[in-house]
């Protein structure tokens, strides 16, 4: 009898613990601010994109220097490219409406300003003006420091972002990041262009709940323009309270990633 009743008591340790661990996987998922997070790193590899393929546009690296010829930004916006003003600028001016090649309808202004775009070695900035992106809202700053690589059709850039995010239900964001991001050009084509991304990330809510997210070099968040996501590469949170990682898969365009907390996986769905 003293048995059975150890058996049972494990058995209900075994139960409570496991079902512990699955409410806590719940509150993760079920947390909108941890899936804002997801959308936000998201958005910041957009920017990237749209930024690099406006410059490469006009500096006639695509095949042509027609916006309306690009993979990404598609025919309309208005792309102008200032080479006389110091630092040079190119401003992607979205307007009041304009929808992608990627479907997503944006508003408003992208600018970049470099000293030289066409330099090897270079420092840009990114700012916004008025500049939405499916309804959520971007302002703030992004700095990076490039290094172009010829030879293997590739850039890597130390950035720094400094950034504010609102979404459609007015909550917001504020995100501080120091990231390196490698940039592999697509070949044959530019809509084969990849990222890959890692560093530190903290990001802040309105109520003032902190978290923060390490990437490692080993598993980056790889983004691939064919399909606008994050396909691979791991991410790993800390809120003060809990840890849990987010696993984008294994680089198929699957609108797919497993968040994991205590050994408990459950797959949710991305930003597109």
């Amino acid at each position: 009898m003293k048995q059975v009743k150890i058996t049972i008591w494990m058995a209900a340790v075994v139960l409570a613990t496991t079902a512990c661990e699955k409410e806590e996987t719940e509150k993760v998922l079920n947390d909108n601010q941890v899936k804002q997070e997801v959308v936000a790193e998201d958005l910041m590899s957009e920017i990237d994109l749209l930024a690099d393929e406006a410059i490469d546009l006009q500096l006639g690296l695509e095949k042509s220097a027609n916006v309306g010829e690009g993979y990404f930004i598609g025919d309309c916006p208005s792309v102008t490219f200032d080479k006389n003003a110091t630092p040079q600028k190119i401003t992607i001016d979205f307007g009041a409406s304009c929808t992608g090649a990627d479907g997503v309808l944006r508003s408003g202004k992208i600018i970049i300003t470099s000293s030289h775009f066409a330099n090897k070695t270079v420092d840009r900035s990114i700012t916004f003006e008025n500049f939405t992106s499916a309804e959520t809202s971007i302002d703030g700053n992004i700095s990076k420091s490039i290094t172009l690589d010829i030879e293997n059709h590739s850039r890597t850039a130390e950035i720094n972002e400094d950034i504010e995010i609102t979404f459609q239900d007015n909550s917001q964001l504020t995100r501080k990041a120091t990231l390196t991001r490698e940039w592999l050009l697509g070949l044959p084509l530019p809509a084969d262009d990849i990222t890959n991304t890692w560093g530190k990330v903290v990001t802040t809510f309105t109520d003032g709940t902190t978290i923060t997210k390490t990437i490692a070099e080993a598993t980056p968040l790889h983004f691939k323009l064919l399909c606008m996501q994050l396909v691979s590469g791991i991410a790993t949170f800390d809120n003060g309270n809990r840890t849990w990682k987010i696993d984008y898969g294994n680089g198929e365009c699957d609108n797919e990633a497993t968040v994991t907390v205590n050994g408990v996986s459950k797959i949710i769905q991305l930003k597109h």
